[in-house]
């Protein structure tokens, strides 16, 4: 090939690069969860007016369907979209079929965005009552390439409160870096658990969407700090004759006559219960069913409770201790060194075994009172731990 065929298809390509259809450019990504707004971007650089803008968006058959040409919307349903001072695209509520590549036109330059949904589903495993299967995935191509050769996507799974998932009852699949797996060994208390599934790029989560599992003859786990109050939902229902039991003991409402029943704080005309001033006594398995049927059971929760105020305290309490102990020997120290108390001083002694008493008796109180408090409530680390 000569010099000057050379220097043709150099040109070429650079003026295909500079309207926007060269091959090799791949379009700006952008990740949404259904129901968001977004705002799509126009790359085309040094616009001076956005009456010469045009938006397109892929359809069916390599088609193109018109949203905004001059700053006016085109689609069908219009109303959401909107073009804005920018010249950027917002489409509010997305929905999953939104979905698809966008391109920015203003002449010969153009400049494209792949808007891709974030979807979470159940896969259901027939005839397998011990496991459930979550899928996580780019839009709706399961399984296929919808990443455009963006290899620095992943997808990560979370709890609710966004701590990674570990231990032996999780396997996590990742057959794409747009499509994972995670198959959990079920437990009565992931019924109403939110899993979270995080698309990162860079390791930067740019989208975000959770997923509530039920689990048949589950119940939901509620954690609630002594002294707040808790609100267990008893299901779409107003019936009188619902009942909520405590470890199978039938509650009464606080304005109820004592007949034997354990007291609940309050019973609402849906059925809800109501727990003030939570204490460590509350915590149990509660359930609400119908009272003429025994097995009609509509909702079921397990309370934790936890005592803010204990494990601070049981730390601080020695480092008080010891820097009050700390001050009497240097004080001790100082006086033994004096020429003018030669003799041992007792009384410092006294007071120095004084503190040593009271610091053990204290010991043994603050013992006993984490044991007593160890046999009545969840401890912290057990809480965190209740998913894995």
């Amino acid at each position: 090939m000569d010099s000057l065929s050379l220097l043709v298809l150099c040109l070429f390509y650079l003026t295909q690069a500079a309207s926007g259809d060269h091959p090799a450019v791949n379009p700006l990504l952008m990740v949404a969860v259904e129901g968001d707004n977004v705002t799509l971007p126009c790359g085309i650089p040094s616009i001076k007016s956005c009456s010469s803008i045009s938006w397109d968006m892929s359809a069916n058959f390599d088609l193109t369907d018109e949203i905004i040409n001059g700053e006016k919307p085109t689609a069908p349903n219009s109303h959401r979209y909107r073009l804005l001072k920018d010249c950027s695209l917002q489409i509010t509520q997305l929905v999953l079929n939104d979905a698809r590549l966008y391109t920015c036109k203003s002449g010969t330059l153009k400049s494209s965005v792949s808007l891709r949904i974030l979807c979470i589903t159940e896969n259901s495993l027939p005839a397998n009552d011990k496991q459930m299967e979550l899928h996580c995935y780019l839009s709706t191509e399961k399984g296929a390439d919808p990443c455009f050769n963006h290899k620095e996507l992943q997808i990560k799974w979370s709890t609710e409160d966004d701590t990674p998932i570990n231990g032996s009852r999780f396997v996590i699949e990742h057959p794409h870096n747009c499509f994972s797996k995670l198959i959990i060994k079920k437990k009565l208390t992931d019924h109403h658990r939110k899993w979270r599934c995080h698309l990162t790029q860079n390791d930067l989560v740019k989208a975000t969407i959770s997923y509530t599992t039920t689990v048949e003859d589950g119940l939901e786990e509620v954690f609630a700090t002594v002294g707040e109050s808790v609100l267990l939902t008893c299901g779409n229902t107003s019936t009188p004759d619902m009942k909520w039991t405590l470890r199978e003991k039938q509650l009464r409402d606080a304005s109820s006559p004592d007949n034997g029943q354990i007291k609940a704080s309050h019973v609402n005309q849906d059925s809800s219960l109501v727990i003030s001033r939570l204490s460590s006594l509350h915590a149990g398995d509660y359930q609400c069913s119908h009272s003429t049927d025994k097995k009609d059971v509509l909702n079921k929760f397990r309370l934790h409770t936890l005592d803010a105020l204990q494990t601070p305290a049981w730390v601080a309490l020695p480092l008080v201790i010891l820097i009050v102990a700390g001050g009497l020997y240097i004080y001790k120290r100082k006086r033994n060194k004096d020429p003018a108390n030669d003799q041992p001083s007792t009384e410092m002694t006294h007071v120095y075994e004084v503190v040593q008493d009271d610091r053990n008796e204290e010991q043994q109180q603050q013992l006993q009172s984490k044991r007593e408090a160890a046999t009545a409530t969840t401890t912290f680390y057990d809480l965190l731990q209740a998913v894995n």
